[in-house]
C-alpha cells in the first residue's frame, strides 16, 4: 500500500513538472521507477541498535548511544530502555521493547556480575541469539568474557578493560554498520569517558561508613511486619519467594493477621529500601530475594540461621 500511494505521488509529481501539464506514460514509469529505487536504497541503507543494559548501568548505554550516534551515519534509531525518546511515556512500553529487539541489524549487551543474570538482560540477549542476528556483549567491572556463562561464552565478547577495547569494539560495529574511520584521539576520549562512567555505575564491594551506620539503627527503622517478611527468607531454606507465598508464609509462621495486600505494600518498601531484589519476568509473577542490606540486617540481629549438616546425619 505504501509503495501504490508513493508511486501516485511521483506521478502527480511528474505531470506538475513537464510544461505542458502532461507527461508520456513512459516518461512517467521511468521517473516513479527511478524514486522507488532510490527509496529502497535508502531504506536498506538505514541501521539500527539495541543496547540492553540494566537501568543501574545505563549511563554506560547512554555514552554507547552517544558515540555510535555521531559516527554511524547510517544508524537512524538506537534503542536504549532508560532512554525516554525510545520508551516514550504513554506508550505501550513493552511492544516497543519486542519491535525494537525485532528491527535492530545489531544488539549490544552491557554484561557485569549484577546484570549477567537479571532476567531482562537474558530476554534481551536471547532473541537475537535465537534470531541468529549479531549480539556484541561487552563485559566490566570483575567480569569477562572468560568467566561469562553459556550461552554468553560461546559469542565474541569484549572486555572493556583490554587495552584495544575501543578500536575493537568500533570494528567489530562497522562489521554491520558500515566502517568508519575514528581518529586516535576520539578513542581516548570515549576510553577514558567509559573508564570514568564503569566507575560510578559498578556497585562499591565494600560497605560505606554512612551505610554500616545506618545499618546499625535498621531496627529503629523497621516495622514489625517488615521484620517479618525478611525473617521470611531466613526460615524458608528457599532463595526465591513469589509475593504470594511471602504473604501466605508471614501469616502461617508469625500468626500476623496481616493482609496480602498490606504485606504486598511492605514488601514493595523493603524493595525501594534495598533490603530486597525483586526479579520481573514476562510470563511468570516477580520473585524476591534478600539484598545485601537485607542479608546484614538478619545477621546482626541473630535473625539468619544457617543449617549445617554433619556428614553423620
Amino acid at each position: 500500500m505504501f509503495y501504490l500511494q508513493l508511486a501516485a505521488t511521483e506521478f502527480l509529481r511528474a505531470v506538475a513538472q513537464s510544461k505542458s501539464g502532461k507527461a508520456s506514460f513512459g516518461c512517467l514509469i521511468w521517473q516513479i521507477g527511478i524514486s522507488l529505487t532510490e527509496h529502497k536504497e535508502c531504506m536498506k541503507s538505514t541501521k539500527s541498535v539495541f543496547i540492553s543494559h540494566v537501568t543501574e548501568q545505563k549511563e554506560i548505554a547512554f555514552l554507547l548511544q552517544r558515540y555510535i550516534k555521531s559516527i554511524y551515519s547510517s544508524v537512524t534509531k538506537i534503542f536504549v530502555s532508560s532512554d525516554i525518546r525510545s520508551n516514550p511515556a504513554g506508550g505501550d512500553w513493552l511492544e516497543t521493547i519486542k519491535n525494537s529487539l525485532r528491527d535492530a541489524d545489531v544488539h549490544i549487551a552491557i554484561c557485569s556480575k549484577d546484570s549477567i543474570d537479571r532476567p531482562w538482560i537474558n530476554l534481551e540477549a536471547g532473541y537475537p541469539f535465537v534470531a541468529n542476528k549479531p549480539i556484541i556483549c561487552l563485559y566490566h567491572s570483575g567480569l569477562t568474557r572468560d568467566q561469562a556463562p553459556q550461552p554468553y561464552s560461546q559469542l565474541q565478547g569484549l572486555n572493556t578493560s583490554d587495552e584495544n577495547f575501543a578500536h575493537d569494539f568500533f570494528s567489530s560495529l562497522g562489521t554491520y554498520l558500515g566502517h568508519q574511520s575514528l581518529p586516535a584521539h576520539e578513542l581516548k576520549a570515549f576510553e577514558g569517558e567509559l573508564a570514568k562512567v564503569i566507575q560510578t555505575t559498578s556497585k562499591p564491594q565494600i560497605i560505606n561508613k554512612d551505610l554500616e551506620a545506618s545499618l546499625s539503627s535498621d531496627n529503629d527503622k523497621l516495622e514489625e511486619i517488615e521484620v517479618y517478611i525478611l525473617k521470611t527468607f531466613s526460615s524458608s531454606g528457599e532463595r526465591e519467594l513469589t509475593s504470594e507465598k511471602i504473604a501466605s508464609k508471614v501469616n502461617e509462621n508469625f500468626e500476623s493477621g496481616r493482609s496480602d495486600i498490606e504485606i504486598e505494600y511492605y514488601l514493595a518498601k523493603l524493595v525501594k529500601d534495598g533490603f530486597i531484589d525483586e526479579k520481573i519476568a514476562l510470563e511468570y509473577p516477580a520473585t524476591y530475594s534478600l539484598d545485601h542490606r537485607g542479608r546484614e540486617y538478619l545477621v546482626r540481629n541473630g535473625l539468619l540461621y544457617i543449617k549445617i549438616v554433619s556428614n553423620r546425619d
